[in-house]
């Protein structure tokens, strides 16, 4: 054993060993940041253990699925950790939050309470776990003809951290069984403009509910707005300021920045409106909160000009979670940058934790693109979003597409917009969408010097560039791809043949101009890959 090995050596070396009590090695253990970070996890990985009730063997195999070292240890140490911490409660005649479902769920599965509630309204309920399912399912198999309706927001799904389940909503037969359907597809709080923008957003994800959400208040100029944090005067004081005073400057100073400009110019147009500024982080609102609560103390720039005292009543601050559920006028949403501590937030948990939570829908960042649909929802007029041009989202790449109906006011950004739609043929030409006989597409701005009509890529609307074989999106965050017709240029879909997959252009079946050609499975596979995940351009 390690213990007694440098016991030894620290006895060879003439260290004098003193056993320390349990109270004398608590009291150090509690002044170790690295210990008490370790203690956090293990009580987070209880909860999940107890919530969902998994076994000592589920844990192994879990750990196990996950290429984790030392399952069976784990599954060992988490199932007396389970084992003491109820013994504990027990000891101490109390319960917790748990205990309270889980102990509920015994008692009617065993027939000691008798459930007399014959109909069941469950409200915000893509947030359930699944041991408060179980609870609700008991009660349903043990009253007769019971009757349960539920009430809930896929697109609101942001409580995974305890132990929401989202799929339980979205695949609701699959865990509960048959049901009907009703969904509610009008909005009062905002207008035509930002249900356009959000709703194709949370749509990129299949695994949400389709939902063509309308809006009273029909506007058809953009209410979602895309500014530079880097921009306006109040950024060069700052930035001066701080090169002066040999500090850094950071980003969430930029953010602050533009915001106090942007509540001025609110309340310049709209005196009496509330405005809410968010942000996926407390850290990134630290800033604003000093300038707005000491206005005149703000040495090295006026706050007077931007920001009255009495002003403030009428100003929020919230996280993007805490902000569920309330609402504003105008919204500014701050933080929209790469990075660890970004948007979306790239903090992952540890495999130890993951590995027991509820298991998310692989689209990438689901849950944090329900987050940025919360937060886009608060507002009942417009929407700011402030990004970093020098270290973007990725959210922010995606949304520079022309279905997303923005209003760019930034020429770092309306650049990178531009290029998206810049006629690769020719010097001078951009492409603009024409509705033709077959639908919408694409054409040169330079006329009959260009012939170039790309197609509409089915993903983000972009332009798509024919190669031999494949369209190409050009939009850089989108790159998606499509087989096509080296014939005819009509495209290919994927069939099954007696022997195996093979490419098979979409003409096959036609009485006129019918195309009968088939490509490679692995091979266009291979080039489609290639295409989409390189630049090209």
């Amino acid at each position: 054993m390690i213990e007694s090995r440098l016991h030894d050596l620290l006895v060879s070396h003439g260290v004098k060993i003193e056993a320390k009590s349990s109270e004398e090695i608590i009291k150090g253990l509690k002044k170790n940041d690295a210990f008490l970070e370790q203690l956090e996890l293990f009580v987070k990985c209880l909860k999940a253990i107890r919530v969902d009730r998994i076994s000592e063997e589920e844990v192994v195999n879990r750990y196990k699925n996950f290429h984790i070292p030392y399952p069976e240890y784990y599954g060992s140490f988490f199932n007396r950790l389970v084992r003491d911490y109820c013994a504990e409660l027990e000891q101490q005649h109390a319960i917790d939050f748990d205990d309270m479902i889980l102990k509920a769920t015994d008692k009617i599965k065993s027939g000691t309470f008798i459930s007399p509630w014959k109909y069941i309204l469950i409200d915000e309920f893509q947030d359930i776990s699944l041991a408060r399912l179980e609870l609700i399912k008991q009660i349903i198999a043990k009253t007769s003809g019971c009757v349960l309706n539920c009430v809930g927001d896929d697109w609101q799904a942001i409580y995974h951290f305890s132990g929401g389940k989202l799929e339980v909503t979205t695949r609701f037969s699959d865990y509960i069984g048959t049901y009907t359907l009703t969904k509610l597809e009008k909005t009062y709080r905002y207008n035509s403009s930002i249900a356009l923008t959000v709703g194709a957003f949370i749509q990129a994800n299949p695994e949400q509910f389709r939902k063509d959400v309308k809006a009273p208040c029909i506007d058809n100029n953009p209410h979602v707005h895309l500014l530079d944090c880097r921009d306006g005067n109040t950024y060069k004081i700052l930035a001066e300021h701080f090169v002066k005073e040999n500090k850094k400057f950071h980003t969430s100073l930029a953010m602050a920045s533009k915001a106090i400009e942007l509540i001025k110019d609110i309340k310049n147009r709209d005196p009496k409106a509330s405005v809410a500024i968010l942000a996926r982080y407390n850290f990134l609102l630290t800033p604003l909160i000093r300038f707005l609560k000491n206005p005149l103390n703000s040495h090295f720039y006026d706050i007077k000009d931007y920001l009255s005292l009495q002003d403030k009543e009428n100003i929020h601050i919230w996280t993007f979670q805490r902000a569920k559920g309330l609402e504003a006028d105008y919204c500014i949403l701050l933080g929209f940058s790469g990075g660890k501590f970004g948007f979306p937030s790239r903090i992952t948990n540890s495999v130890l934790l993951d590995a027991l939570m509820p298991q998310t829908d692989p689209y990438p960042y689901s849950e944090e693109r329900r987050l940025f649909y919360v937060a886009l929802t608060r507002a009942k007029k417009d929407s700011y979003i402030v990004a970093d041009p020098l270290l973007p989202s990725v959210f922010v790449n995606e949304i520079l597409s022309p279905k997303y109906h923005l209003d760019i006011q930034s020429s770092r950004f309306a650049h990178q917009f531009r290029e998206i739609f810049k006629c690769p043929f020719c010097k001078n030409g951009y492409y603009e969408l024409v509705e033709g006989r077959y639908g919408p597409y694409y054409r040169c701005t330079s006329g009959v010097i260009c012939s170039s009509q790309p197609r509409v890529c089915e993903i983000c609307g972009a332009p798509s560039i024919d190669k031999k074989e494949i369209s190409v999106c050009k939009n850089p965050s989108c790159r998606h791809a499509i087989a096509i017709c080296a014939l005819c240029g009509r495209k290919m879909v994927l069939r099954q043949g007696p022997h195996g997959k093979f490419w098979g252009c979409t003409g096959y079946g036609l009485k006129q101009d019918p195309c009968k050609f088939t490509q490679n499975f692995e091979r266009l596979n291979k080039i489609l890959h290639l295409y989409s995940k390189q630049k090209i351009f």
